[in-house]
């Protein structure tokens, strides 16, 4: 567990669980899971981390499973 701070409360622990393996794969800078595709890239600074969703149904609409 992490420790408190004068400006940030402890945090419980989290624990995932993927008991018959992951179902997404990361390349570069894409995560594919199901039928889309989440482009993850690190904006300026002064914006931290972002998950810039950019949800794409491309692999449903080319095989033709929409």
């Amino acid at each position: 567990m992490m420790a408190a701070t004068a400006w940030l409360p402890a945090v419980k622990p989290l624990d995932i669980t993927e008991p018959e393996g992951k179902n997404y794969t990361i390349t570069g800078d894409t995560i594919h899971w199901q039928n889309w595709d989440f482009h993850l890239r690190l904006n300026s600074p002064r914006r931290a981390d972002s998950l810039h969703r950019d949800l794409q149904r491309q692999r449903a609409e080319t095989s033709g499973d929409v």
